[in-house]
């Protein structure tokens, strides 16, 4: 995962990687032992403020930064407003999907409690994902706390300082948010010495919920089974409470799935519709040797024209058999192993593109160094995730077994859910984020092992020596490789409304009536440079920029749309851009009839923060998008020099260590040789 170079927001230069993963060791040390000579009351202090400022930047990210939201998350949400309206007409993509109806359930309920106090539906989205992330933070905290105090406040500050935190799990969520935080949930539950019966009745509706929002926790099930086997006899009161665990487990999915089928009878919801998928297309997807295993639309399709539930389902089976018996063991083994690294590839765990578009709006300075910005996350997030990892290894290398406790759990879950999807289904990178909990929670107990006592392998004189040779030679190799991607430029979206794709629920069209015009209101943050419009009117329409300020409306662009025209597109919309600021799109149609144009006609939900008011009073959107001037698509001659002098000078700082001890070690070996 350190050295795929290629990830999903493109080229991340892996020497790099390597080197800020020697940077961060560095810099946590210190941290670490200064945490270490603090009482419990300053550290339950800084956890505190820790955490407070955790909240603080995920308010700020969600309210300042706005990211267009497509896939199973966009309709969910569409589908959540309408059960709110009383409309149980199910979106076609729901149907398809059984597994969606709890999450659309639950933001049914938030969309109520934000119409009926006049907030809207995405405050309590937000706040739900953030809890959820807040939640799985503090429950490491709390594991961590009971081993060592300085250990909890040391991951409330790495925490503070990783990405993942306030990308996917709070803008999208989905099913992994929830999954994350009961997995960890679990584990803190586990790590108690006995387990109270209003724990055990908390395992079991945390089980119950989870599985109702991603069935594969079912794996955590099997991580229990294999506790409890080595607990069995060895260990008698962990394999009482493995037992406790295990059978609270399955009346929670017995819960979730009476939960399951009453939503689906209030919700007038049937889980075996003639469009649903059954279970076994994803071992018939998983097989896939072309796609190794990924979701694709191949097999999509294939599934969805063999119209009905059972015929479906008959399909998908023929197609496994088939699919098996193209197989033998070599290339099976193969195809597992391939599948394996799909789920591990990326490293960076910050899922920047999955159900996530472009920007709706976002500050000017982001916006205007976007490129430069996204690369020094991956490239952090994955030095840090390669920290952890490479921290797990050693710690279990130096140990040479595992105890049978909650870290032992914690590991056997991660790899059960990698070994699940490598094994029996299809396979995303994504699939891997839903034991990120777990993997913070292991990863920063095995880190301050090594901080605390370093490998002996670091401690070798030849290592030392070759570390600090090929230091400077890495140091060149990694420039010269960031310097073939100086000074690409790519297109930036400024704001936008979601393309049609998302809206197949509702109508594509505006109507707007004869003699009127309607209006949205846009806001640059930075200057903009082209326009895409979606139109597809029927007849002539008039399309209008106006400056939007207090005492000045000025018409900035004045372009016709023609009839039949797909889209409008209009490059350099000044000789310097469209500077930022507030604007209005206004169409007018001139004609003596109604015309009907490309559109929103009804917005159920939108992250958009202004809409078109039509004369029905309802919600619409224009689709459109504003670009500003290409900006650096990753590397830039800042970014090199910067981290060119912050390698150079932990390299510096090496030597001088190295130097320090060995004058240490010779002015000690001198006085016992005196002695």
């Amino acid at each position: 995962m350190l050295f795929v170079s290629q990830t999903e927001t493109g080229f991340v230069e892996p020497i790099s990687v390597l080197l800020l993963m020697m940077v961060l060791y560095m810099g946590f040390r210190p941290i670490f032992y200064w945490l270490s000579a603090l009482t419990k009351q300053k550290l339950k202090w800084i956890i505190g403020l820790a955490l407070i400022l955790t909240v603080a930047i995920a308010i700020l990210v969600v309210t300042q930064i706005r990211i267009q939201l497509f896939g199973d998350i966009w309709h969910i949400q569409i589908m959540a407003a309408k059960i709110a309206a009383g409309n149980f007409k199910w979106d076609e993509w729901i149907l398809q999907y059984p597994q969606l109806v709890p999450l659309t359930y639950l933001y049914s309920i938030f969309v109520r409690l934000g119409n009926g106090i006049g907030f809207g539906f995405y405050p309590f989205f937000y706040a739900y994902n953030i809890i959820l992330m807040i939640g799985t933070i503090g429950l490491v905290i709390h594991i961590l706390w009971r081993r060592s105090p300085a250990v909890g406040a040391f991951s409330a500050i790495v925490a503070l300082v990783t990405p993942l935190f306030y990308s996917f799990m709070i803008q999208v969520g989905y099913t992994d948010g929830a999954s994350i935080f009961v997995l960890v949930l679990l584990v803190d539950l586990f790590d108690q010495i006995r387990l109270k019966w209003q724990q055990i009745l908390l395992v079991s509706l945390a089980f119950s919920y989870a599985y109702l929002m991603r069935p594969n926790v079912i794996i955590f099930l099997v991580a229990l089974l294999i506790i409890g086997g080595f607990s069995w006899k060895k260990n008698p009161p962990q394999f009482k409470k493995t037992s406790q665990m295990f059978v609270a487990c399955l009346i929670g999915i017995f819960l979730a799935i009476g939960t399951g089928k009453v939503i689906d009878q209030v919700n007038h919801y049937n889980p075996q519709n003639k469009d649903a998928y059954p279970t076994v297309h994803w071992i018939y997807m998983g097989l896939n040797q072309a796609t190794l295993g990924e979701y694709n639309s191949t097999d999509r399709y294939y599934t969805l024209d063999h119209k009905g539930y059972s015929t479906a389902n008959a399909a998908d089976l023929a197609g496994i058999e088939k699919r098996l018996s193209e197989y033998n063991p070599v290339s099976l083994l193969a195809h597992w192993y391939q599948k394996y690294l799909i789920l591990w590839k990326s490293g960076s765990f910050q899922m920047l593109t999955d159900y996530q578009g472009s920007y709706i709006t976002a500050p000017g300075w982001l916006l205007q160094n976007n490129g430069t910005f996204i690369l020094l996350i991956q490239t952090y997030s994955k030095a840090l995730m390669g920290l952890f990892l490479l921290a797990m290894l050693l710690d279990f290398w130096r140990k040479k077994q595992l105890k049978i406790n909650s870290i032992l759990l914690s590991l056997l879950t991660i790899f059960g859910i990698s070994l699940f999807h490598t094994l029996l289904w299809e396979v995303k990178t994504r699939y891997q984020f839903m034991t990120f909990g777990l993997i913070f929670l292991v990863g920063i107990l095995s880190l301050t092992n090594q901080i605390e006592v370093p490998s002996r392998i670091w401690q070798r004189p030849k290592v030392k020596a070759i570390v600090l040779i090929s230091l400077p030679m890495l140091i060149l190799l990694s420039s010269l490789l960031m310097g073939q991607y100086v000074n690409k430029k790519v297109p930036i979206q400024i704001t936008g409304n979601n393309n049609l794709n998302n809206y197949k629920q509702s109508s594509s069209q505006i109507r707007i009536p004869a003699h009127e015009s309607i209006e949205q209101g846009v806001t640059l943050n930075a200057d903009a440079a082209t326009l895409i419009l979606k139109t597809g009117a029927d007849a002539p329409l008039d399309l209008k920029i106006l400056s939007n300020k207090p005492d000045d409306q000025d018409v900035v662009i004045n372009r016709e749309i023609l009839p039949q025209q797909t889209q409008l597109t209009i490059h350099n919309l000044s000789a310097s851009g469209l500077p930022a600021g507030q604007y209005i799109i206004q169409i007018e149609n001139k004609n003596s009839f109604a015309v009907t144009m490309t559109g929103q006609n009804k917005v159920y939900v939108s992250l958009y923060p202004s809409l078109i008011t039509m004369p029905q009073k309802q919600q619409s959107s224009f689709v459109f998008y504003f670009y500003g001037k290409k900006v650096n698509g990753s590397y830039n001659l800042n970014f090199i020099v910067s981290y060119i002098i912050i390698v150079i000078i932990m390299w510096l700082f090496l030597i001088f260590n190295t130097v320090k001890t060995r004058k240490g070690n010779h002015f000690e070996n001198n006085n016992r040789t005196q002695g």
